[in-house]
């Protein structure tokens, strides 16, 4: 092999690095828009459901207060069964 014959190949190496270090560029910048795009979109839906749905500590005197009426009606049921039993 001769001298010429190692510059082209040298020269044809040289490029081809340079081409793919250009396309790694780019897949990484891809990449890159493609993540911020997904976290984008989980904070617009963390956000949606800040906005629908309610927290647990929230909720907890809903549910008490849900619960007790619940108690009262059957209790009140309960009740009333007994005394149409007792007669």
């Amino acid at each position: 092999m001769n001298d010429q014959e190692q510059d082209i190949k040298i020269n044809s190496l040289e490029q081809n690095h340079k081409f793919m270090a250009e396309k790694l560029e780019d897949l990484k910048q891809t990449v890159l828009k493609g993540f911020n795009k997904v976290y984008d979109k989980m904070d617009a839906h963390n956000k949606e459901c800040d906005k629908r749905y309610v927290s647990k500590d929230k909720f907890e005197p809903i549910k008490l207060i849900v619960y007790g009426l619940v108690s009262f009606i059957l209790l009140a049921f309960v009740g009333g069964l007994s005394v149409l039993v007792m007669k």
